[in-house]
């Protein structure tokens, strides 16, 4: 079961592409993007009201050690934004790029996890690392 919250991202990162590319390239991507943070931005403080009340007990939680991590998402989010506002306008293609960039990231992550977090793959998941590069290799045309 907890492998169908798999589709939660998945649904949504097509949406997310399929916004990205019907961007219109004469819109200023600052305005673009403070409107879409901006709103998503209420809808989770909306959450937070929800399921904690006014209390907003969510944000006396945050210590200084939550510092790093945060800054580390808003790097990943502005970089993706832009980075796929720049694919897309300068014509690269929905179909493949998306899917290059997760199997790059995936296979970066995957580094980063055995390096610093100490997690293995099995046999099986060596191969699809292998199928996953030989499909980088047969994207580049």
């Amino acid at each position: 079961m907890k492998q169908l919250y798999i589709l939660i991202p998945m649904i949504a990162g097509v949406i997310y592409h399929l916004g990205q590319k019907r961007i219109r390239p004469e819109l200023s991507p600052f305005v673009i993007f403070a409107m879409v943070y901006g709103i998503s931005a209420l809808l989770m403080l909306a959450g937070e009201v929800r399921t904690a009340g006014l209390r907003m007990d969510g944000f006396q939680s945050l210590k200084s050690e939550d510092v790093l991590p945060l800054a580390l998402i808003l790097v990943g989010v502005v970089g993706i934004e832009f980075g796929f506002l720049t694919v897309y306008r300068n014509g690269l293609p929905l179909n493949l790029s998306a899917l290059a960039s997760n199997i790059g990231q995936g296979l970066i992550l995957i580094l980063i996890g055995g390096y610093f977090y100490k997690e293995g793959l099995s046999a099986s998941q060596l191969l699809g690392v292998g199928v996953s590069l030989a499909g980088l290799y047969l994207m580049k045309g």
